[in-house]
């Protein structure tokens, strides 16, 4: 197992793009990122963006990964053909990472890529061994209202439980009666025991990913004495 604790998932070039590619000169034809990394001298005219003669001062030694940030279908293709890997953000069940590792895959196989290309799965964790209710709770109270209105997007769309997602009252509940069922919460984030957490990290080395980076938290919305005893709990699962 490969686990990350944090907000820094990992080394490399993380390059979180929209949906229009091309527009940002990535795609059609454009070199990849590598070349910049390397020292070679880019000249482009663009849509959006122009670049004259630029050249890093001081190039790293060795190659820098290229990954992107994104989540639908058409730019988890573009990753596949042109990154060297893909980072996923928070709320990815394993459905979904399963998912995007295909349309991952169909990217490379236009572009006739045979080398690894590395997918990095973010998973919102909230841990307590000593009040695992409550750690579920609080997780469940500031992610009920995201999730519901995420329905519409590739995250959960491909999800099983999408509908019955959907079918929750808008805008979630600060009461434990308004948050996700249990079922629901832990097809989205990792909640509970160390151990809890743990079974939700091997789901998604299962379906596909790499490397799970938990986010201990999220949004900021823990203290920082909370966000240590965060990291503290999942600790562990760092060795397994």
């Amino acid at each position: 197992m490969e686990l990350d604790v944090g907000n820094d998932t990992h080394r490399g070039l993380v390059n979180c793009i929209g949906v229009s590619s091309a527009k940002m000169g990535l795609f059609p034809g454009a070199p990849d990122g590598s070349g910049r990394a390397a020292g070679t001298e880019l000249t482009r005219d663009g849509e959006y963006f122009t670049f004259d003669r630029i050249r890093l001062t001081h190039p790293p030694r060795a190659p820098i990964p290229l990954y992107l940030g994104v989540h639908g279908p058409a730019s988890l293709r573009l990753s596949g053909e042109i990154a060297d890997g893909t980072l996923l953000g928070w709320f990815s069940s394993p459905s979904y990472v399963t998912w995007a590792r295909e349309r991952i895959n169909e990217g490379r196989e236009k572009a006739g890529r045979t080398d690894h290309h590395e997918l990095v799965t973010l998973c919102v964790s909230s841990v307590s061994n000593d009040d695992p209710e409550s750690a579920r709770h609080q997780i469940a109270t500031w992610a009920t209202p995201m999730l519901i209105a995420m329905t519409e997007t590739p995250q959960l769309t491909v999800s099983p439980l999408r509908n019955e997602l959907a079918a929750l009252p808008k805008g979630g509940s600060e009461s434990s009666e308004g948050a996700l069922p249990a079922h629901l919460l832990d097809e989205f984030v990792a909640a509970g025991t160390t151990a809890d957490c743990g079974t939700m990290v091997d789901r998604l080395l299962r379906a596909g990913a790499d490397r799970v980076v938990l986010v201990p938290n999220p949004a900021g919305f823990r203290s920082t004495a909370s966000m240590v005893e965060q990291i503290q709990n999942t600790a562990p699962l760092a060795g397994s």
